[in-house]
Formats: C-alpha cells, sequence, structure tokens
C-alpha cells in the first residue's frame, strides 16, 4: 500500500534491493511473464 503511494522510504528500500540483487530481480522478471496471464 505504501508502494502505491509512492512512499519515498519504501520506493528507496525497493531500488536499494533491486540494486543489490540485480541477478535475482532479472531472473524472477523473466519468470514473472509466464505467470501472468
Amino acid at each position: 500500500q505504501r508502494l502505491v503511494k509512492a512512499d519515498q522510504e519504501t520506493i528507496y528500500e525497493v531500488l536499494k534491493w533491486l540494486l543489490t540483487n540485480k541477478e535475482l530481480a532479472k531472473q524472477r522478471a523473466y519468470l514473472a511473464r509466464f505467470l501472468v496471464k
């Protein structure tokens, strides 16, 4: 819910996770294409 409201602290935490786990995020994004209808 905080992400939808664009809470700055939440956005920074998400970006931090994405940048520190780049390969995992890339793999999840790839797999998500096949899991979404």
